[in-house]
């Protein structure tokens, strides 16, 4: 689950897209302080946003949550969770947040289990104090390094056919020339695809591994699909790039920034079901390029999106969460400032994570709450 962290800058062509749909909003729970940079005043009696040029600025961002061990970890760009100290990772137990181990040098972007160890992948280079180039594991008690894939900036870790998989930044050095990488537990493998752009999703669907990002020929992004030998192009282009992907209802959902289907609108998801890819998008809106999705999970028997759109009736608009139901999307939360980049399911409650603290018109847990 990777979302789209950087600024996008190859799109050119502005889509607006209008936004007709409604149902009953749900709200954002706070359980603990959040997970920040720097303290907030208890002094202070108004939600703690600061705005340049009407632009807001994040205390901290959360990029990726998972449950591991019975405990939801978080990681990004923070140095406090609640009331302690942790440097760009944190655990919470459902009661109070604890540091993991010494932490992160520089922000983790990616959580994923493999072999029962926690994997994290960022833009670090030690972890628990050891050299640990952009990856480590955890596995509940210290941290170890997992060698060097080949890839400055790893977005996206999934475990497929006993191995695990990390998609990223397009290694351009002779002996790689990749954007997927493959660990066995002893050694990375690179894996070359047919377009030599970043990789920003990884997901399995059917026995098939599926790799999105930036496949940028002729402007347009695909979703390559691998077998377990080879690559092949899964027939679909769309006119930016993928940055999320799920599997819910027996369907392989695939969100990100693009407004357009194979040429026809379809703004920010589409849903393939092994044979076809479809238009999910009634319901949201946004302006592209300035607007995307950055994360999907399932939970329940619905679909949850989060990132930077619109969603809700034309007089009642919704920002950045939503929820699909009745093959339309709609509002979960009401003015909520800030962008959802991940969300997890932990004890039976969807988590949502990213650079936010307000919404329905009250302060919530900095960058991530629950939702109700």
């Amino acid at each position: 689950m990777a979302l789209m962290r950087r600024a996008t800058l190859f799109l050119t062509t502005t889509i607006l897209i209008s936004v007709s749909t409604s149902a009953n909003a749900q709200k954002l729970s706070q359980f603990s302080a959040g997970l920040f940079n720097e303290k907030p005043s208890e002094k202070k009696k108004t939600p703690h946003i600061i705005k340049e040029s009407g632009k807001l600025l994040s205390n901290g961002t959360v990029q990726a949550l998972i449950e591991y061990k019975g405990d939801l970890y978080a990681t990004g760009s923070f140095q406090i969770a609640g009331n302690v100290k942790a440097n760009n990772i944190a655990r919470w137990n459902g009661k109070a947040w604890a540091p993991v181990g010494a932490g992160l040098d520089y922000p983790g972007s990616v959580l994923c289990i493999y072999n029962d160890e926690l994997y994290v992948a960022g833009s670090f280079k030690t972890a628990g104090g050891i050299a640990a180039k952009h990856i480590a594991k955890w596995d509940g008690t210290k941290w170890s390094a997992v060698g060097e894939t080949g890839t400055y900036d790893i977005q996206a870790l999934v475990v497929y056919k006993g191995a695990l998989y990390a998609g990223g930044a397009y290694a351009e050095d002779e002996n790689l020339q990749a954007n997927v990488f493959k660990w066995d537990g002893q050694q990375w493998t690179p894996l070359k695809t047919t377009y030599n752009n970043d990789v920003f999703a990884l997901a399995v669907y059917k026995d098939k591994l599926y790799a999105g990002g930036t496949f940028l020929p002729n402007s347009n992004a695909r979703v390559m699909q691998w077998n377990g030998k080879k690559w092949k192009d899964a027939g679909v282009q769309l006119n930016g790039a993928v940055s999320c992907f799920t599997v819910h209802n027996k369907k392989l959902y695939t969100g990100g920034y693009f407004g357009q289907l194979n040429n026809k609108p379809a703004p920010f998801v589409v849903s393939f079901d092994g044979r076809k890819w479809n238009y999910t998008s009634k319901g949201l809106g946004g302006t592209i390029p300035y607007h995307w999705m950055s994360t999907l999970v399932g939970y329940g028997n619905d679909l949850y999106a989060g990132g930077n759109f619109t969603t809700g009736e034309d007089t009642k608009p919704a920002k950045n969460l939503s929820v699909f139901k009745s093959d339309s999307w709609s509002p979960v939360v009401y003015n909520m400032e800030g962008s959802v980049y991940t969300m997890a399911v932990y004890k039976n409650n969807l988590y949502v994570a990213g650079s936010f603290s307000f919404a329905d018109g009250a302060t919530v847990s900095y960058n991530i709450a629950k939702i109700e």
